[in-house]
């Protein structure tokens, strides 16, 4: 991760942030504690590079969300 990249993971499409996800991703996790918790709550999965990432963490390879706009 390149932090002079300068957009947050948080931002981008491959970050999966669900705290679900995150605890089926890394497994073991929901015996020592839980992604529910207000560490890890923040954090995610990059699904471009397959790690885990905090929300504030920047990157290169970052890839702008796509906002949808539903119409009738």
């Amino acid at each position: 991760m390149n932090p002079a990249a300068g957009v947050a993971c948080r931002d981008c499409r491959d970050f999966v942030g669900d705290p679900h996800a995150l605890e089926s991703a890394s497994r073991g996790l929901g015996i020592l504690s839980s992604a529910f918790n207000a560490i890890s709550a923040h954090d995610g999965i990059c699904s471009h590079h397959d790690r885990y990432v905090a929300r504030s963490s920047t990157c290169r390879d970052f890839r702008q969300i796509e906002h949808r706009v539903d119409g009738p």
